[in-house]
């Protein structure tokens, strides 16, 4: 099978503009796996790995948590956008019940006078890693949101609400934001 693993892709991963070095990350937890590991019966093996980003990825790697011990799994010191491909692992990697799988992505904006957006179109961003793996099992998927309490904060946001449904954004604090949307306040950051 192939696990998609990696932030949500949506307007709230959020790559700031004039950055020589930005980080995001990823959790595909073990609230998330646990239930398929048990449902299998089965330990995960991971067999390979596809690290994907866009044009502003310039470092990958994809790592794995269990009991406690961080073990990299596959990394890319020097990613580019136009050389995907399959790394064929030379030794499988158990994930367990309790484990957790991290991608992260670094970015470099240096070049952009706005913000980059997470998006599935290449001049928008991703940091995603497809997890190649046996037995196959019913998940197909497993991301984390950015934080997005986090993100408003350091644009300036005081309050706001949050509609789960949709996932739309008022912000009612402060004043001079009210009614501005989550992109508004993200392009109005010098």
């Amino acid at each position: 099978g192939i696990l998609f693993s990696g932030v949500m892709i949506n307007e709230y991963h959020v790559i700031p503009p004039r950055a020589e070095s930005f980080k995001s990350s990823a959790f595909c937890s073990a609230d998330c796996l646990n239930a398929f590991l048990e449902e299998a019966g089965e330990t995960m093996h991971i067999v390979g790995v596809i690290l994907h980003s866009h044009l502003l990825g310039v470092k990958m790697s994809a790592r794995l948590i269990h009991n406690g011990v961080e073990t990299e799994i596959a990394r890319d010191d020097n990613y580019d956008f136009n050389l995907q491909f399959t790394r064929m692992l030379k030794e499988e990697v158990p994930v367990y019940p309790g484990d957790t799988l991290i991608t992260e992505c670094t970015y470099r904006s240096t070049h952009k006078d706005s913000v980059v957006y997470g998006g599935f179109g290449t001049p928008q961003e991703m940091c995603d890693t497809f997890f190649v793996y046996y037995p196959k099992f019913n998940m197909t998927k497993c991301e984390s949101l950015p934080h997005v309490d986090t993100t408003l904060r350091y644009a300036g946001v005081q309050d706001y609400d949050f509609d789960f449904e949709t996932g739309e954004v008022t912000i009612t604090a402060p004043a001079n934001m009210v009614n501005m949307s989550f992109n508004e306040v993200m392009e109005a950051v010098p």
